[in-house]
């Protein structure tokens, strides 16, 4: 079962469709400047909802360790990398066990998940490199994540960049086909996206 964020997702690319390519497709290609200028538009908004995807996901996933642990002591695997990737530089055991100061594992541990909210909450891309800052330390793994999504969010956090770092004169040239490449592109990466969103399931990272 997918995740609330990912349906969440899913709704939001679905409305910026009938948003943005509300024009029908040409089969010559020959699509007007105002119709390029809607694709634009597309691109970048939908670049946004997957950036807030991937973010408030991880940032569910932490909050949910953070409730087990605090419930039960329950050390699960999010807590185990999130202390092994983000853990203070130098950690020292207390000289006596009564009188710890800040050497206790829960001020430890919430010190390290501060960190990490702190990496996601300022995170400004899709790109491979953000999604393993946002993900590598909360226990996932190179085994959970497909090859063709870390392409496919490369290829379009590269893309988007174009339309919205350039002036409109120069990114229209850009843009493809909105329905043959840029649409299709963008379901395809909403395809990836929910097998690594089954995966964590499985894996019961936010249940």
């Amino acid at each position: 079962m997918a995740s609330s964020e990912f349906a969440a997702l899913c709704a939001n690319i679905d409305q910026l469709k009938n948003h943005f390519l509300n024009f029908k497709k040409r089969d010559d290609g020959d699509y007007s400047d105002a119709e390029r200028m809607s694709c634009r538009a597309f691109i970048a908004f939908a670049h946004a909802e997957f950036e807030c995807y991937l973010e408030s996901l991880s940032l569910r996933i932490i909050d949910e360790a953070i409730g087990s642990w605090q419930a039960s002591k329950h050390v699960g695997i999010v807590v185990v990398a999130v202390l092994a990737f983000r853990r203070r530089e130098s950690t020292a055991v207390p000289e006596h066990p009564k009188e710890p100061g800040k050497n206790t594992l829960a001020t430890i541990l919430m010190e390290a998940f501060s960190f990490q909210k702190n990496i996601i909450n300022r995170n400004n891309g899709i790109k491979p490199k953000n999604f393993a800052d946002i993900y590598t330390p909360l226990g996932v793994t190179e085994a959970d994540v497909e090859e063709a999504l870390l392409i496919q969010l490369g290829n379009s956090g590269a893309h988007r960049g174009d339309m919205v770092h350039s002036s409109a004169e120069v990114s229209l040239r850009k843009i493809r086909d909105p329905y043959l490449d840029e649409l299709k592109d963008i379901d395809f990466l909403v395809a990836e996206l929910h097998k690594f969103d089954e995966r964590l399931g499985v894996l019961n990272f936010y249940r």
